[in-house]
């Protein structure tokens, strides 16, 4: 694949949503930044699409488990961690209500001082609904090469140009390659050459700089 496959975004979130919920949760957003929730040396951070860090059968409520090991908060301003699973751990047990992910502890998941940067860590925080504790759900991952196959022949070398160089968190049309939207955290930044399959057609999108 080339880089600039790694870098495809197109409008459709609250389908991505709806089928992220319905049929499982592979990955999560930040809202604030468009990076990932996954995992930096134990610690939770929000990270970048390369490696990609799938959940495991979380569909909203209870572990948020990759690799085998759960997301735990338990400390007001200390790091989240991906620690061994425990059943009945409260500080493992989440649920995700519209964009808030927060645990049976009272903790939101929160980017650490509102850091849009790739490798922010995510700390435990009272919830206060601010937009770096907003999270986004997600289903599958899907090759970025069979979405830029789907652009009409006359914009494809404008979305190609867009990919390449839009920030995290822009949104660019498949069909007219064009920015729909800049910034706002409204996707997820995209490594890997992949992108997050909404379902129904609909493809959340990814942001340059990885």
């Amino acid at each position: 694949m080339t880089s600039r496959l790694r870098h495809i975004a197109l409008a459709g979130l609250l389908g991505a949503c709806a089928a992220a919920h319905a049929s499982g949760i592979t990955y999560l957003s930040s809202v604030h930044s468009g990076y990932l929730l996954g995992n930096s040396a134990g610690v939770g951070a929000a990270v970048a699409w390369s490696p990609q860090h799938a959940l495991e059968g979380f569909g909203g409520y209870g572990q948020v488990k990759a690799r085998g090991q759960c997301l735990s908060g338990r400390q007001s301003g200390q790091p989240l961690r991906w620690e061994g699973c425990r059943s009945g751990d409260k500080s493992q047990v989440w649920s995700l209500k519209g964009s808030k992910l927060g645990n049976e502890l009272g903790f939101c998941a929160d980017v650490e001082g509102g850091n849009r940067s790739a490798g922010a860590r995510l700390v435990a925080w009272s919830c206060s609904g601010a937009t770096n504790q907003q999270w986004r759900a997600h289903g599958a991952a899907q090759p970025a090469s069979s979405l830029e196959a789907r652009v009409p022949a006359a914009a494809r070398a404008e979305f190609a140009r867009n990919a390449q160089s839009a920030p995290p968190g822009s949104v660019i049309s498949l069909s007219t390659g064009k920015v729909v939207a800049s910034g706002g955290g409204n996707v997820v930044a995209a490594g890997g050459a992949n992108v997050i399959a909404a379902g129904g057609g609909n493809v959340v999108a990814a942001g340059g700089g990885n």
